[in-house]
């Protein structure tokens, strides 16, 4: 609840925020990403995770994020 209501309180003072949650999952043709390996620059290295993790429940959460930012769009002192 500490974590809604933080959103809640960011969206207050922040009044021409908009966050938008779409249950969909969007298309995303792959093939358009190309492939790396990145073993020679990160090895063979695997994700720690804690011993006491506890067993994920429900399904999977995708989360992406969309930002409409002017950067160093003021002449003046270049900050958005």
């Amino acid at each position: 609840m500490d974590a809604i209501f933080r959103i809640y309180s960011y969206l207050k003072y922040k009044n021409n925020s908009l966050m938008v949650f779409d249950p969909t999952y969007p298309a995303i043709d792959m093939a358009n990403f190309p492939k790396r390996d990145w073993n020679n620059f990160y090895g063979n290295v695997k994700e720690q995770m804690p011993p006491v993790m506890p067993d994920p429940l429900g399904s999977e959460v995708i989360i992406r994020l969309y930002v409409d930012a002017d950067y160093a769009g003021d002449g003046a002192n270049r900050r958005s």
